[in-house]
Parts: structure tokens; C-alpha cells; sequence
């Protein structure tokens, strides 16, 4: 399999894109989408506390 076609296959099966979203793509989309995913911001237990002090109405 070319590199083209394993990043083509992972883009539909994994990212849920058409074919021709995956070509309209630039190489910074790319690589922001496939990217590992950073640690949270905030600890959770953080948020939550943040959460309860500042409900959404």
C-alpha cells in the first residue's frame, strides 16, 4: 500500500471524511488532524471545580 493510499484509508475510516475533503486538505490541516492529542489544559478535577463555581444558566 502507498503512503498516499494508508493516509487516504485512515482519513475515511478514522476522521469519517470523503475522499474529496481528504484531497482538499492542506498539509497543515493534515497534520493538525492526525496530530496526538496534547494533555488537557486543566487537570479535571480543576475544571469541575471551575465548573461548579461558574455554572452555564
Amino acid at each position: 500500500m502507498t503512503e498516499w493510499a494508508a493516509m487516504l484509508r485512515f482519513a475515511v475510516r478514522e476522521c469519517h471524511l470523503r475522499p474529496t475533503d481528504f484531497w482538499r486538505l492542506s498539509w497543515r490541516e493534515w497534520l493538525w488532524l492526525t496530530a496526538t492529542p496534547a494533555a488537557p489544559v486543566l487537570p479535571r478535577d480543576v475544571f469541575e471545580t471551575m465548573e461548579k463555581a461558574f455554572p452555564d444558566d
